[in-house]
């Protein structure tokens, strides 16, 4: 905006540009908003898992307690043991934001490489449509060329230059030279 802000007052467009960076403006407020409340969802996920595994064993071991069928030690152990297995499978849940931030780094990466291919087919095309001109150009003028050497030998026309001695140097015009 900066850059063009001459141009841009020059053409009175100035309602329009600010349109603009109204809307893209909102776009960057809606978008955060959006992540936030993602964010806000993954964190409740998350923490209310990990309090309710810790809780987890204990509605199961402790009814078993209070009837006297398990001694305390075996209350602990089980809280242990629950908590060391459902650890161990629980590390998708437990890593849940770090594999969403990949996945979204992989996302942006494979945006920037189509990116980059849509520029490169771009550019490919440009180069190639300038040189299919070029070759145009240049069979254009061999042909124009080749014509007039066609009419040269056709008319039998023979060129002939002095040498320094005055002796005369008879050449002939080839088509492709």
């Amino acid at each position: 905006l900066r850059e063009n802000a001459e141009s841009i007052a020059f053409y009175g467009g100035e309602q329009q540009e600010q349109q603009q960076a109204v809307q893209r403006l909102e776009r960057l407020t809606e978008n955060i908003a959006e992540v936030i409340r993602q964010q806000r969802n993954l964190e409740f996920f998350t923490t209310s898992y990990r309090y309710l595994i810790q809780i987890l064993p204990g509605t199961i071991v402790a009814p078993l307690y209070f009837k006297g069928a398990v001694e305390l030690g075996s209350v602990s152990q089980s809280y242990s043991a629950f908590n060391h297995i459902l650890g161990d499978l629980s590390l998708i849940v437990n890593q849940f934001e770090d594999l969403a931030r990949f996945g979204a780094g992989i996302d942006r990466l494979g945006e920037f490489v189509e990116a980059l291919r849509r520029e490169d087919n771009e550019a490919a095309r440009v180069a190639f449509n300038r040189m299919r001109a070029e070759m145009e150009e240049a069979k254009e003028k061999h042909s124009q060329g080749e014509s007039k050497a066609a009419g040269s030998v056709s008319k039998g026309v023979l060129s002939s230059s002095k040498q320094p001695d005055g002796q005369p140097v008879p050449s002939f015009a080839l088509p492709f030279s």
